[in-house]
């Protein structure tokens, strides 16, 4: 956004000039008006199409006015567009002094923002190091505990879940010369072979054969096949 500057002879070189008669108001305002209009669009050449002249002029003399003005050598008439010639050092001096304004507020704004950012993205870090993560560890080693000992205390030392476990250790299945573990024979891989005198038991391998151990099973088993 620019804002209008006006010297404080703008008005009083407007009375000197020797409008026509009847246009010296209609005159006046549409050439303040125009100024108004280069500011907004940021027009630093002063020029601006006729079409434009609808949209600020307010004026019902509007047309009559910028004709006068051409003649009095205020505007300067270039086909399609008119060009602003009174009071162009001022208005050159104090658009080109907002703009180089509006572009170092901007950089500024940028540089601290970045900043802001930076110092933010590095305390936030620095806080969840210092803070978060020895929370989270601490909370975590604590629900971890708490959910051991509840089961240890919810556990009675008589319970069937302590009768239920195998007494002795758990013998590889593949392993047919083991001797057959009482547990373990409850399962179909772990029962004695089902030929008469062989002490060995089945195992996952020779259960696909049937209930024969590993030898009996590839010459009974595969030959029933």
């Amino acid at each position: 956004m620019t804002w209008a500057k006006y010297g404080n002879e703008f008005f009083d070189q407007l009375f000197d000039v020797d409008f026509p008669e009847g246009l010296e108001d209609a005159c006046a305002l549409t050439h303040t008006q125009a100024l108004h209009y280069l500011y907004s669009v940021e027009e630093m050449g002063m020029t601006f199409p006729k079409s434009a002249l609808r949209r600020f002029a307010s004026s019902r003399q509007h047309e009559a006015a910028a004709a006068a003005l051409v003649a009095a050598g205020l505007w300067a008439d270039q086909g399609a567009r008119f060009q602003v010639l009174h009071h162009e050092d001022v208005f050159r001096q104090s658009l080109a002094a907002q703009l180089t304004k509006r572009d170092r507020d901007k950089k500024h704004q940028r540089r601290k923002r970045g900043g802001s950012v930076a110092g933010g993205v590095a305390n936030g870090v620095a806080n969840d190091n210092d803070n978060g993560t020895a929370n989270d560890v601490g909370a975590t080693q604590s629900v971890s505990q708490s959910f051991r000992q509840a089961l240890i205390n919810e556990v009675p030392k008589n319970s069937t879940l302590n009768q239920n476990k195998p007494t002795t250790p758990v013998v590889d299945p593949w392993n047919d010369s083991a001797p057959v573990d009482p547990w373990l024979a409850t399962m179909p891989a772990g029962r004695q072979c089902s030929v008469d005198g062989c002490d060995r038991r089945v195992t996952e391998y020779s259960a696909q054969f049937g209930q024969y151990c590993a030898g009996h099973g590839e010459e009974l088993g595969g030959r029933d096949a």
